[in-house]
């Protein structure tokens, strides 16, 4: 299945399960963001077979993630999720 095509290009295709997969998680900076990204990752290992979680923080909230953050989630993981708090 393909991605589907966005203005900025096109969209890696959905996962049909996260059993098995390295999941990313980039995470702002922001409190309390850690306590309900670490929380939904739990909740998602309960329900799946995850084989890795890599999580990263940006290392300032008002910046986007440095290169070496996005280019580490693209080549290890297999779906990211960003995260914020507040």
């Amino acid at each position: 299945t393909s991605g589907a095509v966005t203005a900025k290009g096109v969209l890696s295709p959905r996962l049909d399960s996260l059993s098995g997969k390295t999941l990313g998680v980039i995470w702002n900076g922001r409190l309390p963001g850690d306590l309900i990204l670490n929380r939904m990752i739990e909740i998602l290992k309960d329900h799946n077979d995850i084989k890795e979680v890599v999580f990263r923080e940006k290392p300032y909230i008002g910046n986007v993630a440095p290169d070496e953050i996005f280019t580490e989630m693209a080549t290890r993981c297999d779906a990211v999720v960003a995260g914020v708090g507040d």
